[in-house]
């Protein structure tokens, strides 16, 4: 799929990801259905109640839910009515109850495993696909496309593309990169983004980065040990999230970037710790007669993505 795009495309597709999964780690947001992912009916489930309603509602109810509801032979057998006394609060009642009742239904009937969800889409009435997918993705650890408004919103905006499937291909391209442990902080980052109040854009794109040189000895030090050194005297002056670095021997590219997650002191020195170090693919070139004037400079990460040598970062 990344043949024939231009470099700063497939640099978005390499970064992307780790930009997102940084973010989450660092400021995204815990839910309980998110710590039960070895419960499927329980997923399955808030996942229904989640449709076209705030987490919040959700999390109001979650608890008085399964106490009433524990299982699906619970809630097979459950009234419409029973149901609906419960989850009122999260909207859409009648439509969800009938959803959570049918599902809970063939959960019981055709047992709770990864081929049941395959085909509860076609099967049971008012159960989406991205319902389906969020368990088999979350549960099974399996690389389905989810696709919600939110989602959708920050891939045409990231990406600069317009139509279903150009955003299902961008998906599906960067889930098919991502280790099985990663793939659901990834889809939860996306979720928790698409819930921020900033623009997406602000929240991936503005951020600053300082690209600096470093040494053969201090680039190993940072890849194997993520910290970065800085004599005080050259503080940066900015509040700085994000490194980009390039080697000054030999200078050739800007070749890996690193979130900030703290700063320490020494007598002499800024000790940066990194919470990732991950490679620009492909690289940001420093052409003939681009030698940096300073020791570094300040960019953004918008403009790292988009640059095609360091003059244009």
């Amino acid at each position: 799929m990344t043949e024939g795009l231009k470099s700063s495309k497939k640099r978005k597709l390499n970064l992307f990801p780790n930009l997102v999964l940084d973010w989450e780690e660092e400021l995204g947001r815990t839910f309980p259905w998110r710590e039960e992912l070895d419960s499927p009916y329980k997923v399955f489930c808030a996942e229904v109640l989640l449709q076209k309603t705030l987490a919040k509602h959700v999390f109001s109810v979650y608890e008085s839910f399964f106490e009433k509801f524990p299982s699906e032979v619970e809630l097979a057998e459950a009234s419409k009515k029973e149901v609906v006394e419960v989850i009122r609060s999260t909207g859409l009642y009648n439509k969800k109850a009938e959803a959570l009742i049918s599902g809970a239904r063939f959960l019981k009937e055709k047992g709770v495993r990864e081929q049941t969800f395959h085909e509860m889409e076609e099967k049971v009435k008012g159960v989406s696909s991205y319902v389906t997918n969020a368990v088999l993705c979350f549960c099974y650890e399996k690389k389905v496309p989810l696709f919600e408004v939110n989602i959708e919103k920050i891939l045409t905006n990231f990406f600069d593309i317009e139509t279903r499937k150009e955003v299902e291909d961008v998906l599906l391209t960067m889930i098919d990169k991502l280790s099985k442990e990663k793939l659901k902080d990834f889809y939860f980052g996306l979720i928790d983004l698409g819930h921020e109040e900033r623009s997406e854009e602000d929240v991936l794109l503005k951020d600053t980065v300082a690209i600096v040189s470093v040494d053969e000895y201090s680039f190993e030090r940072m890849i194997d040990e993520k910290k970065y050194w800085r004599f005080k005297k050259d503080k940066f002056k900015r509040e700085v999230s994000y490194l980009a670095t390039y080697r000054t021997s030999p200078i050739q590219a800007i070749t890996h970037v690193g979130k900030i997650a703290e700063v320490g002191k020494t007598s002499s020195k800024f000790v940066y710790g990194l919470r990732s170090v991950f490679e620009i693919r492909p690289p940001i070139e420093l052409k003939s007669g681009e030698y940096p004037a300073t020791s570094f400079k300040y960019s953004t990460i918008e403009n790292l993505l988009n640059a095609s040598s360091y003059g244009e970062a």
